[in-house]
């Protein structure tokens, strides 16, 4: 059942995929604004510069056809919306965080995590 319903969802998001990118795309190919109208479809918003940044690691910086759309979402969506570098960071800050291993975030943890960003964790 477990692998029927993953085949399903599948066919679905790729269905959702090509219908976004058939509304989008000119030509068989989706540019940077085109993407990032599609990318609103789906109810996410990227800054131009991490649209770029997809562009040119799915695609050389070039438009994308249908199957490089679904790479850049899988990005996106792994991602979080964050640029590479950003979310390579925020790995980094959590696994230097997280000491004790247990795969949450605790209060303390959370403090070293919010002053390394930036942030004053007096409140907390």
């Amino acid at each position: 059942e477990y692998f029927v319903f993953v085949k399903a969802y599948a066919a679905k998001h790729h269905e959702a995929c090509s219908h976004a990118f058939a509304q989008y795309q000119v030509g068989g190919l989706m540019d940077g604004p085109a993407l990032q109208e599609a990318l609103r479809k789906f109810g996410i918003e990227l800054l131009p510069y991490v649209v770029q940044e997809i562009l040119d690691e799915v695609n050389q910086g070039e438009a994308l056809d249908l199957s490089h759309f679904e790479s850049a979402l899988e990005l996106i969506l792994l991602r979080e919306g964050f640029s590479r570098k950003e979310y390579d960071e925020f790995q980094m800050l959590y696994n230097m965080s997280n000491r004790d291993s247990s795969g949450e975030v605790q209060v303390a943890e959370l403090k070293v995590m919010l002053h390394w960003l930036g942030f004053s964790a007096s409140h907390m």
